[in-house]
């Protein structure tokens, strides 16, 4: 193999070591496994991205075709029936709220007291309270 600058004189030939020879080598490799690392790397984003769209396809149409079932129907009107549950019972006002913690409260203590119902006042004590108001 004859290179051109054989036929210059005044220059000389190259001399390559064996060093020089593998380090080129190698650099030409490292250059070209980058390459392919980003050609790559491009590719599997891609590709999850992909993979992803077609996923959350067919994840959509299996739960459709499942609420199109029997069981997805009754399923369904269970989970409606809970919801509507849940908003009566945000719909309960403060008072409601106080009412039955004093109801449950009365309950309570009627239990602990022995005493069951509500507790009035008798006509005896009734026309004691009276006889307390009048002028003397």
């Amino acid at each position: 193999m004859r290179l051109v600058w054989d036929d210059v004189p005044g220059v000389p030939g190259p001399h390559v070591t064996y060093s020089e020879f593998v380090s080129s080598l190698l650099t030409a490799i490292t250059i070209v496994l980058a390459a392919l690392g980003f050609f790559l790397a491009v590719a599997a984003f891609w590709g999850y991205r992909e993979i992803t769209t077609k996923a959350k396809s067919a994840a959509g149409s299996a739960a459709r075709s499942y609420l199109r079932s029997k069981q997805g129907q009754a399923l369904l009107r269970r989970l409606v029936e809970i919801a509507i549950e849940r908003a009566d019972m945000k719909r309960m006002t403060e008072a409601d709220k106080i009412q039955e913690g004093f109801s449950e409260r009365e309950a309570e203590l009627s239990k602990d007291s022995g005493i069951e119902g509500e507790v009035t006042t008798y006509p005896e004590d009734r026309s004691a309270e009276d006889d307390n108001d009048k002028p003397r």
